[in-house]
């Protein structure tokens, strides 16, 4: 499929979930708290890159073609006032 990879969804899911526990152990310190958040916002943006970057190649004419024809039906039902 033209998503992202397997790797960069696997690498985000474990470092939501590492965050999460850290979260909810009170014992974590505040800095382990904020180096998962800076490791997990990195992983998130690689992994948007990597979705859009993707896109394009999975037939990215289509909508624009599908929306072509949207402003089309709206253009011709459009009448001016007067």
């Amino acid at each position: 499929s033209a998503s992202a990879p397997q790797d960069l969804k696997d690498k985000v899911q474990s470092l939501s979930d590492e965050a999460r526990l850290a979260v909810q152990n009170d014992a974590t310190d505040d800095s382990k708290i904020e180096q998962l958040q800076k490791d997990l916002e990195e992983a998130l943006r690689n992994l948007m890159q990597a979705a859009a970057q993707a896109q394009p190649s999975g037939g990215g004419e289509a909508p624009t073609a599908e929306a072509k024809k949207d402003d089309d039906v709206i253009d011709a039902d459009f009448k001016p006032a007067g």
